[in-house]
């Protein structure tokens, strides 16, 4: 669901990389705003490209002040699922360039978690079911927080709040993403391990990764 080189250059340097289809679908952010997919750490609440106006807004925004709901794809209200979709387009598809399907038939069987601030969605995941993303995994991925509220760990709060969740649920199942190959050491820290080689998905370096979980049994 980041880092220092442009988009243009990773491409460059991963362009011998063979190419694989698309799987969870956690592209790659531009390089200014490194910490808008599930890359946030505990940092300063503004951001270089800020202007004073968005500063001064940023810095009266507690993250605390976020309500976190958890929903079926069925129990989403019109104006929620309005709200993903065009929130995943901003990020996903016009930012960062990249066209891809991001409406992939994969919604409708996967639970969502909406961070909301004044009833705005401002932070978003989704949750792939067991064998929905690969047989014998669950998964996550759409991992997305709003312009104005990056670099204020949300993006490892969602990550977070999504093992609070799954690990209660579904204790013995291991978990296996797409992750973009800049946030290997960001998705260790969850307890991730890369496995395999890079590949190109949706123009962008991933790399595949697995958690193992430990039953509390």
């Amino acid at each position: 669901m980041h880092p220092p080189e442009t988009l243009n250059e990773r491409s460059m340097l991963y362009s011998a990389l063979p190419a694989k289809p698309p799987e969870s679908g956690m592209p790659i952010s531009p390089a200014s705003e490194p910490t808008c997919k599930g890359a946030e750490t505990i940092s300063p609440c503004t951001n270089s490209s800020d202007t004073k106006a968005d500063a001064r807004e940023k810095c009266h925004i507690c993250p605390h002040a976020i309500t976190w709901s958890w929903s079926q794809f069925e129990d989403l209200q019109a104006q929620q699922l309005y709200a993903v979709l065009r929130l995943r387009q901003e990020i996903f598809i016009v930012e960062q360039g990249v066209p891809y399907a991001d409406i992939d038939d994969r919604d409708a069987q996967s639970l969502h978690l909406l961070g909301l601030l004044n009833k705005k969605v401002v932070a978003y995941l989704r949750a792939l079911p067991p064998d929905l993303f690969a047989p014998g995994y669950a998964s996550f991925g759409r991992v997305v927080v709003t312009h104005k509220m990056r670099g204020r760990g949300l993006g490892r709060l969602l990550v977070e709040k999504y093992f609070d969740r799954f690990e209660n649920e579904n204790s013995d199942i291991p978990i296996k993403i797409s992750s973009q190959a800049y946030l290997k050491d960001f998705y260790a820290s969850f307890g991730f391990v890369a496995v395999g080689a890079p590949y190109i998905e949706d123009r962008i370096p991933h790399i595949a990764m697995i958690k193992q979980i430990k039953s509390a049994k």
